[in-house]
């Protein structure tokens, strides 16, 4: 408009239709002491924090170049009002924001930001250090979660103190999460503090990592926080409502989340799933939380123990309802779908404090850093875990929290029992902020498929009706051509039922006689003589057929008459082996005195004693090696 005044209007969540909250942007080629007035047109809230106190987040490079000021609160004349602008679709109107500063020095960059900015490279760099540092890293593992939609890394942390496996087993778990909403970078700051407290040296930390397994995902929606979003990813979707029925592939993030904490359910127990938050119309740092009806003090002693310890939190802000327009959020669908009692969004107001030592500050990195510690430091009082004797002193609000070592479990739930009011449960949980109602914003899930066609197909039962409507819009089916088919005599094909086999061929005359078998058949390579004289094969493997067949009466004379011949062999002449085959007979008792004899499978009697006398083959061989004589009267029987 002028030198002095700047009309400004911010961008909507990457494919949504609104979500305008968070700004951060820089003006350059500054003048010295020039007051100029900045509106931003566009935002949707109703009311904002801007209306009770809040300034605008400043940092100048020129001033923390000098003096290391940092991100500090300025601005004046700030105000948050309907502007008459109506919005396309609907007849709501947006509002601006509207605030001046006076830029102090010439030349200067100076950046204005909605809050405290972590960016993904912060985050990337922290973990780096953490890596690189001998004292924290062996502690520490660092894992990839999922990619993203965009392609990028989502990583969680596993942090707790090496021992054996048997020893691991027995600890119980803990799993924290933030930035699912990319503007809520009070999340950030948050788990940095915790990340820092349970990596630490002092003795508290200690003492949780030997008793703990933390799982640790700081950020939840890295495609949000690079695109500059506020609330969405890239599918243009509120991930913190998408817990019940989350899609691989349009929300990995959530899916991955979600199977990592049910499998770490299984596991051992689980005392608490913390997703840390933003708030945009409340003070003060609280928690939402889940209710059991028979036991209310269940879900609230972990707060109330909070409350006890950091001088930050505030339980009187505390909602406990289950609203079932909320049962798509991380709060309520882990804590349906798992046994674990404590299941929490831990807030955090962008703006400050409106009670105690704090009341009127604007909350700083260094506080929301606390409050990280403060966490930590509850869960040692919930547990009943005694620390060693020298912790380590904390600085800062922490050091004024060091008297938690007198808190006891069982006296914080018996003062819940006394205090009715504290057991409320109210239904105004959370009109706003993190936890809100789903919005308008959203695009609707048409215009989600023209920008993402590969969304996952959800599974949908047919009716009786619908199957009906969908057989009746179906194109006709062609019919398939019938077979010819088989005539089971004569093996024709045929159509038509009319059918007549041909005559059948006339038959043969004289019938055709297989080729007769031949009578014998050598197999085996070994050769033997037999008593005859005649070349035959081994008895004790394969027989010759043709010395199976009977001898004639001359051979059997001659096989009686026949002597045995000299037991003491020629030494210029290789003396055969006497081998005497012998059908349909028994083998006699009187054999069992002679070693030598052997049955068809080639053992003699010194091993093969038990002989089976119904074989009807046998042989006798080598008795002249043997050096015995054969008696006449066993020949005379054979």
């Amino acid at each position: 408009m002028s030198e002095t005044e700047y009309n400004l209007l911010l961008q909507n969540d990457v494919n949504s239709k609104g979500h305008i909250q968070w700004f951060y942007f820089q003006v350059t080629n500054t003048t010295a002491h020039l007051k100029v007035k900045f509106n931003i047109l566009n935002f949707a809230k109703t009311d904002s924090l801007f209306n009770f106190g809040m300034k605008v987040l400043v940092y100048s490079e020129t001033e923390n170049r000098e003096q290391g000021t940092g991100w500090f609160r300025a601005g004046d004349d700030i105000l948050y009002f309907a502007n008459g602008i109506r919005r396309d679709e609907t007849m709501k109107s947006y509002y601006s924001l509207t605030f001046t500063y006076t830029f102090q020095h010439s030349s200067d960059t100076v950046y204005f930001a909605y809050c405290f900015p972590y960016t993904y490279y912060d985050l990337m760099q922290d973990l780096s250090a953490i890596e690189n540092d001998p004292g924290r890293s062996m502690f520490v593992t660092r894992k990839l979660l999922c990619y993203t939609l965009g392609g990028n890394r989502c990583e969680y942390l596993t942090v707790t103190s090496p021992a054996h496996p048997d020893v691991i087993k027995h600890r119980k778990g803990i799993v924290i999460s933030a930035r699912v909403h990319p503007g809520e970078t009070v999340g950030s700051w948050m788990m940095k503090g915790i990340i820092d407290f349970i990596t630490g040296p002092n003795s508290e930390a200690e003492t949780l990592r030997n008793n703990y397994i933390f799982k640790i995902i700081p950020m939840l929606n890295p495609d949000g926080v690079i695109n500059g979003n506020y609330r969405c990813s890239l599918a243009g979707v509120d991930l913190n409502r998408r817990w019940s029925r989350p899609s691989k592939t349009l929300h990995p993030e959530i899916t991955a989340t979600k199977k990592l904490v049910k499998q770490f359910s299984r596991e051992r127990q689980i005392d608490l799933v913390c997703d840390l938050h933003g708030h945009s119309r409340k003070k003060n740092i609280f928690m939402y939380g889940c209710n059991i009806t028979s036991q209310p003090e269940t879900t609230r002693i972990l707060p109330y123990i909070l409350s006890k310890i950091s001088p930050l939190f505030a339980f009187k802000d505390c909602r406990f309802a289950m609203q079932k327009s909320k049962e798509s959020t991380m709060r309520i669908t882990i804590f349906k779908e798992t046994n674990i009692k404590n299941v929490f969004t831990l807030e955090a107001s962008f703006c400050g404090m409106d009670f105690g030592p704090y009341a009127g500050i604007h909350f700083t990195t260094s506080l929301l850093q606390d409050m990280g510690k403060h966490l930590c430091l509850s869960l040692l009082v919930y547990s009943n875990l005694q620390v060693g004797p020298a912790p380590e002193p904390h600085p800062g609000p922490l050091s004024e929290s060091t008297g938690f070592k007198h808190l006891s479990k069982s006296q914080l739930e018996q003062e819940l029992r006394l205090k009715p009011e504290l057991l409320l449960t109210e239904d105004t949980d959370s009109d706003s902020g993190s936890d809100s109602e789903p919005s308008e914003d959203n695009l609707d899930s048409d215009s989600i498929k023209e920008l993402i066609p590969f969304t996952a197909k959800s599974k949908e039962k047919k009716t009786s009706k619908r199957r009906t409507a969908s057989l009746r819009a179906s194109p006709p089916r062609m019919r398939a051509p019938r077979l010819p088919k088989t005539c089971p005599n004569c093996g024709e094909q045929f159509t038509t039922a009319a059918h007549e086999c041909p005559p059948p061929p006339p038959k043969p005359k004289f019938k055709a006689r297989p080729m007769p078998r031949p009578l014998s058949k050598t197999v085996g390579l070994n050769t033997y003589y037999n008593a005859s004289g005649k070349k035959v094969h081994d008895q004790a493997t394969q027989t010759n057929l043709t010395s199976l067949k009977p001898p004639s009466s001359k051979q059997q004379q001659q096989r009686e008459t026949r002597s045995l011949p000299s037991t003491s062999p020629s030494p210029h002449k290789k003396q055969p082996s006497l081998t005497t085959h012998i059908q349909d007979a028994t083998l006699p008792s009187a054999f069992s005195k002679y070693p030598g004899v052997r049955t068809k499978t080639g053992l003699s009697n010194d091993t093969h004693r038990g002989f089976d006398k119904s074989r009807k083959i046998i042989s006798i061989s080598n008795t002249r090696s043997l050096g015995f004589k054969m008696p006449d009267n066993i020949l005379k029987k054979l």
